[in-house]
């Protein structure tokens, strides 16, 4: 996706840049400037969202690899991680809430 980006803000650039320096100088100079400030307008945005996506994979690369590097082990089949109530409130002293 990012690639197909860059590609549509370089070719949208050199559109611009073509067709601002054969129609502009005929007509007036005017749609020359607006026709490569356009294109120029348009070029910078697609190269910015093409850095963007380009960045979000990254950071969503490296969160699954940390994800995958922090993961605790599974325990086996037919046990939990979690200990029963009452070995986890033996050592544990409630507060009265008198």
């Amino acid at each position: 996706m990012a690639d197909l980006l860059k590609i549509l803000g370089f070719s949208a650039l050199a559109v611009g840049l073509f067709l601002g320096i054969m129609f502009g100088p005929v007509d007036n100079t005017f749609l020359f400037f607006i026709c490569i400030g356009g294109a120029l307008i348009i070029c910078v945005v697609f190269l910015a969202l093409s850095r963007i996506i380009e960045l979000l994979e990254i950071v969503a690369d490296n969160s699954v690899r940390a994800e995958l590097r922090h993961s605790p082990a599974k325990p086996p089949l037919g046990t939990s991680r979690m200990q029963p109530l009452d070995k986890v409130s033996k050592d544990y002293k409630f507060k009265s809430s008198d």
